[in-house]
């Protein structure tokens, strides 16, 4: 998949978390499961709102960087550069599977289902994004600078290597 197609599945899945909660929570103070001296339906809309935009620009980050050709140049420069790819990405990851995990937590409470729902959903788009990108990683084709899939038994690839431009 495409960096901007992951990037907009990851950012759906952000938008689908403000969106459910802001009905949940809407609906929930029109419906009266709220008290009249409660505290003000704003503060987790907009707890969720300001959490959301700080995890945003990781979410961008996970997105288009797996696809990035310089991600690719940086794991054919060896074993170490890889580890370390691998290592800020994972970085990445933990912080927004926190960030779901805890959501999820928080809202696991009745009449409010429906937004830890939306939670994890993001979480298993998290997931996918995750595993396709360990499969990377691990691959042969995150060592060859073109990005070629190495063929099996230690045969040379027959697929032409394209020459950069410049």
């Amino acid at each position: 998949m495409k960096g901007w197609k992951r990037t907009l599945t990851l950012l759906f899945a952000l938008v689908l978390v403000n969106t459910v909660t802001y009905v949940v929570v809407v609906e929930n103070l029109h419906s009266g499961l709220y008290p009249v001296d409660a505290d003000s339906i704003g503060i987790p809309i907009m707890s969720t709102l300001a959490l959301s935009a700080l995890v945003l620009p990781v979410l961008v980050l996970i997105g288009l960087l797996p696809g990035a050709q310089f991600m690719v140049r940086l794991c054919a420069r060896g074993l170490w550069w890889r580890i370390g790819v691998g290592f800020f990405l994972l970085v990445l990851y933990v912080v927004v599977a926190l960030f779901a995990l805890d959501g999820a937590g928080y809202w696991a409470i009745p009449n409010h289902y429906p937004v830890a729902a939306s939670y994890l959903v993001s979480l298993l788009a998290l997931v996918l994004f995750f595993v396709v990108d360990t499969r990377w990683l691990l691959s042969n084709s995150a060592s060859h600078r073109d990005g070629r899939e190495a063929s099996h038994g230690g045969q040379p690839s027959s697929a032409p290597a394209r020459e950069r431009e410049r």
